[in-house]
């Protein structure tokens, strides 16, 4: 009995003992885990930061560098537009002197307008068909002596006078004053012709053309009259070129069917010069006038 209470008690310790050893190695275990988790979460916080402060210090650099661009781009972007300005001013400015000047070489034609007009009155006015043909070659003498005392040239070459301007003005507008000025010209030499007894119906018909496609509204009209209206239609005609002139100045630019009519007119005209230079058109109606006022008058016109 007394060996039986030594070795319970000795089994009894071992247990506690055990106990104890598992309770120690289970705390050591807890340390353990909880000390590796918090250096695990100091690692990640610290590499959390230091993200964070990368993150946050490149989204700084991507915002200057943002901010830079869009200066660098606003300031290529207004220059550029700047530089677009300046041009389409220094254009403008250029079609204002263009304008300005094919306005000024229709002001200038008014002399040969005017001879138009003395040539136009004897051939289809009644007061200047019921002229004798001296009489009508005297006053074609008196008349060009009036104009000549102004000491301008009668038949200006319009076209020539103006040609540095054709870039900056419209296709339709360059079209307006070319019909404009062979107009004038030729059918002066063609009335002055018939005068001194040589006719050219052909010459006639293709001034008709020519109007035709310049003032299609009166299209009737040069059909039925072909050239009692010619002298007429030339306020017309400067009407038109006046508003082509304002559509520059306006900024609007030409639309298919002024294109188009354009190029039916420029036909036309070109139909005409085939025919003629303008030198020699100008040299026929000095000359013709020349002639027939010696024949009639015994008096040459001063050129």
């Amino acid at each position: 009995m007394n060996e039986i209470i030594p070795l319970s008690i000795s089994i009894g310790g071992g247990l506690a003992g055990g106990t104890l050893l598992l309770i120690a190695a289970y705390a050591l275990r807890s340390l353990l885990i909880t000390r590796l988790g918090l250096a695990i979460k100091n690692e990640y916080d610290e590499k959390l930061e230091a993200l964070k402060s990368e993150l946050k210090n490149n989204q700084e650099e991507f915002k200057a560098d943002l901010q830079k661009k869009e200066t660098e781009l606003s300031a290529l972007r207004s220059g550029s537009l700047s530089g677009i300005t300046n041009r389409q001013q220094v254009v403008f400015q250029r079609k204002l002197e263009a304008v300005e000047k094919v306005w000024s070489g229709v002001h200038i034609m008014r002399k040969s307008k005017e001879v138009f007009r003395v040539l136009h009155f004897i051939t289809y006015e009644k007061e200047g068909k019921q002229k004798t043909k001296t009489d009508k070659f005297q006053y074609i003498l008196d008349e060009v002596t009036k104009i000549e005392e102004k000491n301008e040239d009668r038949f200006p070459d319009l076209l020539k006078y103006t040609e540095k301007e054709q870039p900056f003005v419209s296709e339709i507008l360059w079209a307006h004053l070319k019909a404009y000025q062979y107009t004038i010209v030729l059918t002066t030499t063609q009335l002055l012709n018939e005068l001194s007894g040589s006719s050219n119906p052909t010459r006639i018909n293709m001034i008709s053309n020519v109007l035709i496609e310049s003032l299609p509204e009166y299209k009737d009209q040069i059909i039925e009259k072909k050239g009692e209206i010619f002298y007429a239609l030339l306020p017309a005609l400067e009407k038109s070129i006046l508003k082509e002139i304002k559509s520059i100045l306006n900024g609007e630019e030409d639309d298919v069917l002024a294109i188009n009519q354009a190029s039916n007119i420029l036909k036309s005209v070109d139909a005409l010069n085939a025919k003629s230079s303008f030198s020699e058109i100008t040299n026929e109606v000095v000359s013709t006038a020349r002639d027939n006022a010696i024949k009639t008058t015994e008096a040459p016109i001063k050129v």
